[in-house]
């Protein structure tokens, strides 16, 4: 992936999260102060229906979102750098006032709103989609969306991944996942933009060192020793890579047999924390 080679910085940032402003426990000042002792160099504070102002904030970089959905209508939608927050609560017009106003847009937690993807009319319009949502494991065990991201990719539809905390603080459901992006530096204009291009991967806890594409194989490296390496394509094409002690691997290299639209892979980690690249399209 060109994320690896490009110049620039990998900035950690969580780009879902709640506070006392809504529905979170936390007070954003409380929630600024975790993240960044996390190591965390960004986030959006995303409560229901507000904006926190962009800016910086005890060394974090703020970008605007608010989380959106109309009334009881389980579709949840995140948009970053949100423009304004739509007077209307109702019907088709939340989700086309935060397409039309944001610079990002996610569906937020599929598997947690038990969404049909035939009935996800907007799910082209999205940028990315949450493959795992920290509160939504913690709290009803539906936080990974794997299966809802391969079917929109099944479909052709070239969609990102992002994972992301949530983070109502039920429980301790913050500075637990995560986005690193690659970003030519820390600003909110080259974070959004690096968003954008796809140049970013998703994590709860491992970390790629390199995904390099070259004379039609694929070559990962982890930062940390994994007990799988997985390389998941269109239909039955894939591969995965097991480590055969508990030592684990941190290195696998998949060369498909034919032509494939696309790869993504998935590093599992030896406490079963995962990390998700983005596609590598070939076509």
């Amino acid at each position: 992936m060109e994320s690896f080679r490009k110049h620039g910085l990998w900035l950690k940032g969580n780009l879902h999260l709640h506070s006392t402003l809504s529905d979170g426990k936390k007070t954003p000042e409380e929630l600024f102060k975790l993240y960044k002792a996390a190591g965390y160099d960004f986030l959006s504070l995303t409560d229901h229906w507000k904006l926190y102002p962009a800016g910086e904030k005890y060394g974090l970089l703020l970008i605007a979102g608010s989380e959106l959905n109309a009334k009881n209508n389980y579709l949840h939608t995140v948009g970053l750098n949100l423009k304004s927050i739509p007077e209307e609560r109702e019907g088709e017009s939340v989700y086309r006032h935060l397409i039309d106003n944001s610079e990002f847009k996610i569906l937020a937690h599929p598997n947690w709103s038990i969404l049909d993807i035939n009935n996800v009319s907007i799910l082209k319009e999205m940028d990315a989609l949450e493959v795992y949502n920290t509160g939504c494991e913690m709290e009803i065990c539906k936080g990974y969306s794997e299966y809802f991201w391969d079917a929109a990719l099944e479909r052709g539809i070239r969609i990102y991944a992002v994972a992301t905390d949530d983070a109502h603080e039920k429980l301790e459901d913050y500075c637990k996942a995560f986005v690193m992006v690659k970003a030519k530096d820390k600003s909110e204009a080259s974070i959004i933009k690096a968003l954008k291009t796809g140049d970013f991967y998703a994590s709860n806890g491992p970390l790629f060192e390199e995904i390099a594409l070259e004379s039609g194989a694929i070559t990962v490296k982890s930062k940390a020793p994994c007990r799988e390496i997985r390389f998941i394509g269109k239909g039955q094409t894939g591969s995965q890579v097991a480590a055969k002690d508990n030592k684990g691997i941190t290195e696998a290299v998949y060369k498909p047999a034919g032509k494939i639209p696309y790869c993504r892979i998935e590093l599992i980690d030896l406490e079963g924390r995962k990390a998700w690249s983005n596609p590598i399209w070939f076509i």
